[in-house]
């Protein structure tokens, strides 16, 4: 087993929803189950083991529209599987009718394949059962195929526009992972890079914050995938980060392992202070890092020059309530007598204020909330008002070419057709993801728990929920991980969902910055790089065939990796749907904070050691007496700071003994070889809760990843997916 090994069951997850984007379906068990929908010539794959309580079975369900002259059903399986069809309901018995069976066609001959064909099948939802009626224990695989003859009317599928997006801080991007000055951030700003530690001594960049007056708090904010630490000074450059009595000249400083890291600066000086973050590690290990800068507080600024005195409003004013033209969003707007205007604006389960005024020169404010707000200005039209939005840029000033308008109508007014938008710019989809709205239910995360659109689905082991889109229902599958799977009978495309607990932003970038491959050797390959917003990451992929979108979300602890696969041209569905689904998640205290600090505890400074033998053949096992051994031994130290070393070799041998002396018999001549391979690898390593366990995170030098699940054998043991490990002390920390 080499250490290289990949995240195969997230392999096997994606490969599962891009078959069901390309119109193939993949039954997630081999019990029985009600798959799910499918297309009238689509394409259904699965297994089936029959079970000692009576028949075994999975149920899809068609809808089929009117004028087909020919419906064709064909299942080839490796074992004799039934088929039986019915019209409007599920089936209750495959018994022959006169015994209570209630399908309308079955086939339980022996021959493969099975071909059931329909003329002229009613119009609506047609109910089609593959089932395993053999003994207990009996497996099958097969592959269900529909075809239809005449004239199918298929609705185009509804393209979802991609909201407009809330803009993120200005972020610097240090183009050298060399120690260099990489110039100014922003005080509010991001700056993100990476550092290869260098033999001359620490690798640094530098940066400089122009921190103005009266602020209460600045917290500065390091999220890296390595040890990296940071330190800042005001008034001039870092010219040691030692401590302070062997010669270290910094202001704040924090070196510990930690991550993210965090300093925060009670009512700091109003100027220039420089801010390092510096790689201290072995020489050649390579970080990626974000680093954060914003205010805990509000900023006391001077006091404005006096303003001439506001133009009165129009006399019917702003105040009142209106409705977006076209949509379900609802701007509720007060304004007192000196042109002050207060708010909200509310729809799809989020509400946002609005703040403005009325004076000379128009009717203008904000629209926020906290996630990020757009400037906006307004003016009375027939029946209503338009507000025309605007972005902000790195300084905080509108961005004119980002215009766009919206429509309201006032409550009670006269519908009207909305005016043109103003210099052709057209209407704007929601301000951002707006949450899916709920049902109120909320669905307990396990293996084969099942949720309907409008159902919250929670994870309370590692502290994250999220809600179901509307005409799209989730399963928890029962594989490694407690994948969700997402689909939609009306919808392109399916979506999976992983819930986690101790994975970093930073981490989530890196995952989304390999490609994906497919056992039938096409590649998801990701557009671009990762982009991190706020509390989110996002990537697109592309392949030949389909598109992806990957999205995910964390709070520091709990959070969600949300992905979705679909065919080509399905990409604004799926980062709307991706989108909505991480505006709707939640996060709480989790149980598996517990069991990640006792994983730290156990395993942080020592080492992960395993090996096995095995042998076996002879004189009694071949007339030549030939025999076999392999050896496996690996190691993983898992240093203190976050660094990982690891080692492994296998060696396999495969002899063959003389005739004279077959057998283990003393002076034994064997001739034949030995296979051996050993490998070694360094990185960064981390604990994380993924699904419903926890796992060993390695993240290489190279830019690859790959996962361990951390486990207990029955006698108590501790398991590295499967394999005994015993601690040992480590030997290259």
């Amino acid at each position: 087993m080499r250490t290289a090994k990949r995240c195969l069951s997230l392999v096997l997850m994606i490969v599962t929803a891009f078959a069901r984007a390309q119109g193939v379906v993949n039954a997630p068990t081999a019990d029985s189950a009600v798959v799910g929908a499918l297309a009238p010539d689509g394409v259904a794959q699965g297994a089936l083991l029959a079970g000692g309580g009576g028949v075994a079975y999975h149920t899809y369900w068609v809808d089929l529209p009117a004028d087909v002259a020919r419906w064709t059903l064909t299942l080839d399986a490796d074992i004799d599987l039934d088929l039986a069809v019915k019209a409007g309901g599920e089936i209750q018995s495959y018994n022959d009718r006169d015994r209570g069976g209630d399908w309308d066609y079955r086939d339980m001959e022996i021959q493969n394949p099975t071909v059931i064909v329909i003329e002229q099948p009613a119009a609506g939802r047609w109910y089609v059962d593959v089932f395993n009626a053999l003994e207990a224990g009996a497996r099958g695989n097969y592959r269900l195929t529909f075809a239809v003859a005449g004239a199918v009317v298929v609705p185009a599928p509804r393209v979802v526009p991609a909201p407009a997006v809330v803009p993120a801080p200005a972020v610097v991007t240090a183009p050298s992972a060399d120690s260099m000055v990489v110039g100014a951030l922003q005080f509010d700003g991001v700056a993100q890079g990476a550092l290869v530690a260098a033999s001359g001594g620490n690798a640094f960049h530098t940066y400089w914050v122009d921190v103005p007056a009266g602020v209460a708090r600045w917290t500065l904010t390091l999220d890296a995938d390595a040890d990296l630490d940071v330190a800042l000074k005001f008034g001039a450059e870092i010219g040691s980060y030692a401590d302070r009595d062997r010669g270290g000249d910094w202001d704040f400083r924090d070196m510990d392992t930690a991550n993210p890291t965090v300093i925060v600066v009670e009512a700091p000086q109003a100027g220039r202070w420089y801010v390092d973050v510096f790689n201290a590690l072995q020489v050649g290990t390579r970080g990626g890092y974000r680093l954060m800068s914003t205010a805990g507080d509000t900023i006391v600024q001077p006091a404005p020059e006096p303003a001439p005195p506001p133009a009165p409003p129009p006399a019917a004013g702003f105040a009142g309530s209106y409705r977006l033209v076209g949509g379900d969003v609802v701007l509720a707007l007060q304004q007192d007598a000196a042109g002050k205007l207060a708010g909200s604006l509310s729809g799809a389960g989020v509400t946002m204020t609005v703040e403005g005024v009325t004076d000379a020169q128009g009717t203008y404010g904000i629209i926020y909330d906290d996630q990020g707000g757009m400037f906006f200005m307004a003016e009375l039209v027939a029946n209503g008002l338009r507000l025309t939005l605007y972005d902000a840029d790195a300084n905080g000033d509108p961005v004119e070419s980002s215009a766009r308008a919206l429509d309201f109508e006032r409550a009670g007014a006269t519908p009207v057709d909305p005016p043109a938008p103003p210099h052709g710019v057209p209407p704007s989809p929601p301000l951002r993801d707006a949450a899916p709205p709920e049902s109120g239910a909320v669905v307990e995360l396990r293996a084969g728990a099942q949720a309907r659109a409008g159902d919250r689905l929670r994870s309370p082991y590692v502290g994250a929920s999220f809600v179901v889109p509307p005409e799209w229902q989730a399963w928890a599958a029962d594989e490694p991980l407690l994948p969700v799977y997402v689909a939609s009978q009306t919808q392109p495309g399916m979506v999976v969902v992983l819930t986690t607990h101790g994975v970093s932003l930073a981490q989530f970038a890196r995952v989304f910055s390999e490609a994906i491959e497919f056992d039938d050797g096409s590649v998801l390959q990701p557009v671009g790089a990762p982009e991190v917003r706020g509390d989110q990451v996002s990537v697109r992929y592309a392949a030949t065939g389909g598109v992806g979108v990957g999205l995910a979300r964390t709070s520091g602890g709990p959070g969600a990796i949300i992905l979705y696969i679909g065919g080509v041209g399905q990409e604004a569905v799926g980062a709307s749907l991706v989108g909505a689904m991480a505006a709707s998640a939640r996060f709480e205290a989790a149980a598996a904070a517990a069991d990640l600090q006792r994983a730290q505890q156990d395993w942080a400074g020592h080492r992960m050691w395993t090996y096995h033998y095995g042998s076996g053949g002879g004189a009694g096992d071949s007339g030549l007496g030939g025999r076999w051994s392999g050896e496996f031994e690996a190691h993983w130290d898992l240093c203190a700071d976050g660094r990982y070393l690891h080692d492994g070799r296998t060696e396999h041998g495969a002899f063959g003994a003389t005739a004279a002396t077959s057998g283990l018999a003393s002076g034994t001549q064997f001739f034949g070889g030995v296979d051996a391979d050993a490998w070694s690898g360094r990185g960064h390593w981390t604990f994380a809760a993924i699904g419903d366990r926890v796992a060993l995170l390695l993240f290489d030098e190279a830019g690859s990843w790959s996962y361990y699940e951390l486990g207990r054998a029955s006698d108590g043991s501790v398991t590295l997916d499967g394999m005994p490990i015993a601690r040992r002390a480590t030997g290259g920390c």
